[in-house]
């Protein structure tokens, strides 16, 4: 949803679990790191929040906690150049044992159209791997690993080459994929998220997520892999899965 005279964005998905449990892995750093990417987070108002998006030192975010209300809002600034960008994340519990999670991003207006719009699948891939993290096995181990390819020529361009190396031409929400690998990890789980330039999949083999995404970050285009492996052994997964995505990829 978008709503151009509030100036923001708003991503929202039902997951598995207590106000309490959602916290956990939206408001701490180790919680984070399980769904998202890694994070350190002095967890008050008036505390910070960091978080590595991309190698190198432009590839950290840095905010500034500004509301800091366990277990339903957190809310932190940041500075996209001239202008302050705010998250604010909503936890509502539903009947079930469940909670819809909304993430909401203000002050996006003077972004431009793609990078907006690069938010927007962001966030839509990241609460589609909290909702498959809670979904899983409680208190599983978690292993995260994210591989960054950078490609000459335009983003529609790499994301056509690497659609096409995985096999991934048919993909579509809810399909199940067997990909042996050829240089590349094999693939094996269902379709949930497929957008123009992403595609997340929940694993089966080891149960996990894999997201494969192009962007234009920084001024670069590059293809991006996320793998989170929820098992035992998870870093040991991650780490063997990584080197492998790096040599098919060259990244």
């Amino acid at each position: 949803m978008t709503d151009e005279h509030d100036d923001t964005i708003e991503v929202a998905a039902e997951v598995a679990g207590t106000p309490e449990e959602v916290w956990e892995l939206i408001a701490t750093g180790p919680g984070i790191a399980t769904w998202f990417m890694p994070a350190e987070v002095d967890g008050r108002e008036g505390g910070t929040i960091a978080q590595r998006h991309a190698p190198g030192p432009d590839g950290v975010s840095r905010g500034r906690i500004t509301a800091f209300e366990p277990p339903r809002r957190l809310l932190y600034e940041e500075d996209a150049g001239e202008a302050t960008m705010a998250t604010e994340f909503l936890v509502e519990a539903r009947s079930g044992g469940t909670c819809v999670v909304r993430v909401v991003t203000h002050g996006i207006g003077a972004l431009g159209d793609d990078v907006v719009e690069g938010l927007r699948m962001g966030w839509t891939q990241a609460l589609a791997t909290l909702r498959i993290r809670l979904a899983g096995p409680a208190g599983a181990p978690a292993g995260f690993a994210r591989v960054w390819a950078p490609r000459d020529g335009s983003l529609g361009e790499a994301w056509a080459a690497v659609v096409a190396d995985l096999g991934l031409e048919a993909a579509a929400p809810g399909a199940r994929l067997e990909r042996a690998g050829d240089g590349h990890p094999p693939i094996a789980g269902v379709v949930e998220v497929v957008q123009d330039h992403g595609v997340v999949v929940r694993t089966t083999a080891p149960e996990g997520v894999l997201r494969i995404a192009g962007t234009g970050f920084g001024g670069r285009t590059s293809i991006v892999v996320d793998r989170y492996i929820y098992a035992a052994g998870a870093e040991a997964a991650v780490a063997a899965e990584e080197a492998a995505w790096r040599a098919h990829l060259g990244a």
